[in-house]
């Protein structure tokens, strides 16, 4: 045998959706069929400043769940958070990087998994998913430096939750108040976006769960704690 089998590859690697990793990357492709984005021809960008990019919007995709992959001895349902840390993103079109640490996207998807009895749970059932969307703008304002941030927390920030169906409209309008709301050194310049210049941005002390350098660095090939969504939600064993 000289060929392996892609899709049998693809039910060993990624058979448990609940994983952090993968269903972070599971998240990004719910977002992105929600927005329109034609799925067959525009594939996933391993690298890049933000998870999704659909007509000049930049999305950054976060995700948690009550329930993980590993056995849990207590209730994690508290402990539902997102990290939302400013970062020395890396452009994939240019391959360049940011000068600063800084949020790339205009609007925050962030995405639970809800359901805590494991059998009934069916990641790919977007019923079962909340999404909450943000304005990157209140994250500037409210949170600047902040690496994570509890649901609670973020729905008091004015996070509009909303069902899968109307998601793609919920967050062209968050990314409109974006553009009109932001301060012009914190805005990204993009296609349809004003251009601005950007500001230190200085990066806050790291959450136990953030795992990137204090100034946000991230590196093709390292972990990055910004993509996929790996680190979002309870906390891991």
């Amino acid at each position: 045998m000289t060929h392996l089998d892609k899709q049998e590859f693809y039910a060993w690697a990624y058979h448990d959706l609940l994983a952090n990793t993968t269903r972070g990357v599971l998240a990004e492709y719910i977002v992105a069929r929600a927005l329109g984005i034609d799925t067959k021809k525009i594939t996933r960008v391993e690298w890049d400043k933000h998870d999704l990019e659909v007509d000049g919007i930049g999305v950054e995709v976060k995700s948690a769940a009550y329930v993980q992959s590993w056995h849990q001895d207590q209730d994690l349902s508290s402990m539902i958070s997102f990290n939302i840390g400013p970062a020395k993103w890396w452009d994939a079109r240019t391959n360049t990087y940011a000068a600063n640490a800084e949020r790339s996207a205009d609007v925050y998807v962030f995405c639970l998994l809800n359901g805590t009895k494991r059998d009934d749970i069916n990641p790919l059932d977007v019923t079962q998913w909340a999404f909450h969307v943000l304005a990157t703008s209140i994250l500037n304002q409210k949170a600047v430096t902040q690496k994570t941030i509890r649901l609670g927390p973020l729905i008091a920030l004015g996070a509009q939750q909303c069902a899968w169906d109307t998601l793609g409209d919920v967050i062209r309008e968050k990314a409109l108040a974006n553009r009109e709301h932001s301060l012009p050194e914190r805005r990204p310049a993009r296609p349809g976006f004003d251009t601005y210049t950007a500001t230190t941005t200085a990066a806050g002390t790291a959450a136990i769960c953030d795992a990137e350098p204090a100034d946000g660095t991230v590196t093709p090939g390292h972990s990055n704690p910004r993509k996929s969504s790996a680190n979002d939600g309870a906390a891991g064993p």
